[in-house]
């Protein structure tokens, strides 16, 4: 134990101590004055000589031992009687009721059995009993009276949801030193509630009044407190609260409450999840537990955000060793040791630094590793500095998938997993026609090997790099202004882990050369998340941050698509959909490749676009014209691109 540890226990042992010992002293001194003032009391009323009382004044210590050691006994010297509760208050009155009674059976068997004397020890330990408990009462409500006093100024703070959770959350808050919030309100749809009180905090109204009386309240934060409400009650919720000018937070669930010391101060933001007009998708992954049990699964790409999520979920199947592989060292080294920490000897983890574009160091870890499953994640993504270096997007992206493909058919590959993009599909940049090109090198295995390949399709991922929403974030932290692409640009959106359980559950159904498109529920308005991410975090979009459209980034489009063809596909699962494809000649991605070789050789970037897009548009040449037009702005910087910087 350190000095400064040691050092503020003995300091609030001593405080402890001192605290006991001073509330004693005035108990003690409360049964005594009653005491007293009952003897004057009945010497007037009976006449009779003072002495004969003084005689018996050894009685006192019946009045006073007993409540002594039943106070310490019941612990309640240890309570913050400005805390009192319902259950402090009854243990103080077992207390009294039990002291008062053994003062007056003994001190009526010590006076001779005298009828008077009984008379005048239940007088006494009614007005003992009385003190003590008003006592205790006045501390109490003077203690209310200056907490509330002094948090006059602070934030004025609404409450939605007057149950356990939100009664908890007031106490929290209400137990905080010097609390910079003054609870005003609570919001509840239970008609039994409102008009109530809650420690002195009323239900003002249900979740239909928080627009009307937040304004009359003049409410600075809402605080939402119903961990157990439905996604149509939260989505509800927030639409009412996102209609003040008030900042909404939210507090844990209730097991996380009771674990934590300090709720209030673990309240957070709300989520981006909180703000998807769809239920969040939830899988029974247990069916894959047959899948990964004693097998070696390999994820290249293995440290970056879709990466990662994959090696946790597959951890938890045991398998039988898990190879982590990535160029970039610090995210590889990350997700080892997050899931040595979680798993230590449980887990055979092997973390390989290593580039898909380089054959001979890929054969070699086949070689050592001889995996059974591959989930291919390593890839260049950001649209638009792959517009600028197409070079390294077909290096990385083609090449690094065929190298694998073409090791995953050598080593005999149970299956083998490709995460593309919905940037694929009719693509508008390098990066999504890299990916439509990849997917064909899937296809085009259909009939060439043993081993099954597929690859998932899905849109933008919720957290994962390069993703829009923690640059929002960024830049209202810095007080904007918030860069919006287009008033109306539109994208889908879902979480990693569900994107990642959905790819798990595509890779366990899945059929050779297959491509599959994840149900990304409906598409959201950018414009509209921004304002949303504003509004919650307290501010007025336009007034208090501004948002400022600064045109889409080279290779973006207003609006992404998850189907090249939607007339031709079907569902596998409720939230997976099959894209029925035309097969690829595995002799045509030869002859493609082969033309990007000698491109890349001759460092022609036109050559290169003008395959690229010819193959990711099927060999059509319209495909070449759609890509040139965005291509050609490349060279032009955006003060979208400005702003990135700055941050």
């Amino acid at each position: 134990m350190d000095k400064g540890r040691s050092k503020d226990i003995w300091k609030n042992n001593f405080f402890i101590r001192n605290n006991t010992l001073l509330l004693s002293v005035i108990d003690i001194f409360l049964l005594v004055s009653s005491y007293f003032v009952c003897v004057v009391f009945y010497l007037f009323l009976y006449e009779k000589e003072l002495w004969l009382w003084v005689g018996n004044l050894y009685t006192l210590a019946f009045l006073i031992i007993p409540y002594a050691v039943l106070f310490n006994l019941f612990g309640l010297y240890r309570n913050l009687w400005q805390f009192m509760s319902l259950r402090d208050l009854f243990k103080l009155l077992i207390v009294l009721v039990i002291s008062s009674s053994v003062f007056i059976i003994s001190s009526f068997l010590c006076s001779g059995r005298d009828v008077a004397y009984l008379i005048f020890t239940m007088i006494t330990s009614l007005a003992s009993s009385v003190l003590i408990l008003a006592s205790k009462l006045v501390y109490f409500i003077i203690y209310e009276r200056l907490r509330r006093k002094k948090s006059l100024k602070g934030k004025r703070l609404a409450i939605v949801g007057a149950g356990q959770a939100g009664a908890f959350m007031l106490e929290n808050l209400l137990g905080e030193k010097d609390s910079k919030y003054l609870p005003v309100c609570f919001f509840d749809d239970n008609k039994d509630k409102i008009g109530k009180n809650i420690k002195g905090i009323k239900v003002a109204g249900n979740t239909d009044s928080i627009e009307v009386l937040c304004s009359e309240f003049n409410i600075d934060e809402i605080a939402v407190a119903i961990p157990s409400a439905s996604f149509e009650q939260k989505q509800f919720i927030l639409e009412k609260c996102l209609k003040t000018k008030c900042k909404v937070v939210t507090v844990p669930s209730m097991t996380e409450m009771i674990s934590q010391k300090n709720i209030w101060q673990n309240r957070r933001h709300i989520d981006v999840e909180d703000l998807l007009d769809r239920a969040p998708i939830k899988l029974d992954t247990e069916r894959f537990v047959e899948m990964y049990r004693g097998k070696v699964v390999m994820v290249t790409g293995g440290g970056g955000s879709i990466g990662s999520e994959l090696c946790r979920q597959i951890s938890k199947y045991s398998p039988k060793q898990l190879v982590i592989l990535d160029i970039y060292e610090n995210n590889a080294y990350e997700i080892q040791q997050e899931l040595k920490m979680q798993y230590g000897e449980k887990l055979n983890l092997s973390v390989e630094i290593a580039s898909v574009r380089d054959y001979t160091k890929l054969e070699i870890l086949f070689e050592k590793y001889k995996p059974d499953l591959v989930y291919h994640a390593a890839a260049h993504k950001h649209v638009p500095l792959m517009e600028n270096s197409p070079d390294e997007a077909i290096k990385n992206n083609i090449f690094g998938t065929y190298n694998v493909v073409k090791l995953s058919d050598k080593f005999g590959v149970e299956r083998f997993v490709l995460i593309s993009s919905d940037k694929a599909v009719h693509p508008a940049n390098i990066m999504g026609a890299t990916k439509r090109v990849c997917e064909m090198i899937v296809q085009s295995m259909k009939d060439k090997s043993k081993t099954k390949f597929m690859a998932v399709r899905f849109g933008n991922v919720l957290g994962s790099n390069g993703s829009v929403i923690p640059l929002f974030k960024k830049q209202i932290e810095h007080g904007g202004p918030v860069l919006v692409t287009d008033k109306n640009i539109i994208r889908y959106f879902m979480t990693i882990p569900e994107a990642v359980s959905l790819v798990m559950m595509s890779g366990a159904k899945g059929e050779n050369g297959t491509v599959y498109v994840l149900d990304m529920g409906a598409p959201v308005k950018i414009d509209d998340l921004a304002r949303k991410m504003i509004t919650l975090a307290g501010f007025m979009p336009n007034k208090d941050i501004k948002i400022e459209y600064v045109g889409l980034r080279p290779g973006e489009k207003m609006y992404e698509e998850l189907l090249l063809h939607n007339s031709n596909c079907h569902k596998l699962d409720d939230k997976i959909y099959v894209e029925n494809l035309n097969n690829i000649s595995h002799d045509y991605i030869l002859k493609t490749l082969e033309g990007f070789s000698i491109a890349l050789e001759n460092n022609d970037k036109d050559v290169l676009v003008k395959i690229l897009m010819e193959a990711a548009y099927d060999g059509e040449e319209k495909g070449y014209d759609i890509l040139k037009a965005s291509f050609e702005k490349v060279v032009k910087v955006t003060d979208y691109d400005k702003a990135v910087g700055q941050i």
